[in-house]
């Protein structure tokens, strides 16, 4: 039987019409975001400078909404996560009174109205964000309060891996990008099949074709 024979058959077309092609998100494709003329990045490490600003705009939930984020908490983590400030960040983060004035600072050199611009473009990308976060962890894992170390374990997996520099694990890489990289990572060890969005119904379709295939070769 050649391949147009085989498509044709009622029951691979069926299968193959089970199979939705799903558009990736876009979050985890992008190595970051321009605003306000700065590169932002939320990595492994910019996410260590916010938990140590104790900063929870990535965390928080309805954003402007029931809890309405300030001016200031949107410009910090706009700073913390510029790709232009993070030798002074990692120096100065857990001195709160240096961070303020470096942020105080760096608001001053935006009018008020473009602050407000500012801060719905930094809104939205968090947003992106958060949204990426929640598809890339694992359905079922319960929230569970992170060591203060955590990171290491992050950039030994993909370092051990993928021989990929420390700094563009800690700096570069897209955390979205890198969790999922992790998860991929722990399952292959584990002789696991990655998790997937593709319907068992789609899953049954494949199946079909594949047993398909194999007795066309018999």
């Amino acid at each position: 039987m050649n391949l147009r024979e085989f498509q044709s058959r009622e029951e691979v077309r069926v299968a193959l019409s089970l199979v939705e092609r799903v558009a990736p998100p876009l979050a985890p494709l992008r190595d970051g975001a321009i605003i306000g003329g700065n590169v932002c990045r939320l990595t492994v490490g910019t996410l260590c400078l916010l938990q140590v600003a104790q900063n929870e705009i990535f965390f928080a939930n309805d954003i402007n909404k029931e809890h309405p984020v300030e001016e200031y908490e949107f410009f910090e983590a706009l700073w913390l996560c510029s790709e232009d400030n993070v030798d002074t960040a990692v120096w100065i983060t857990d001195d709160p009174e240096r961070l303020e004035a470096e942020v105080k600072s760096f608001m001053r050199g935006f009018r008020k109205k473009a602050r407000a611009r500012i801060c719905a473009e930094f809104s939205s990308w968090v947003e992106e964000q958060v949204r990426a976060l929640e598809q890339a962890s694992k359905e079922g894992d319960e929230d569970t309060q992170l060591p203060s170390d955590w990171w290491v374990d992050s950039v030994d997996v993909l370092a051990f891996q993928y021989h990929w520099p420390e700094d563009y694990i800690m700096w570069k890489l897209p955390l979205v990008r890198a969790l999922k990289y992790q998860e991929a990572i722990n399952d292959r060890l584990e002789g696991k099949e990655r998790s997937t969005d593709i319907s068992p119904e789609a899953i049954d379709a494949l199946k079909l074709l594949e047993k398909e295939k194999e007795n066309g070769k018999s």
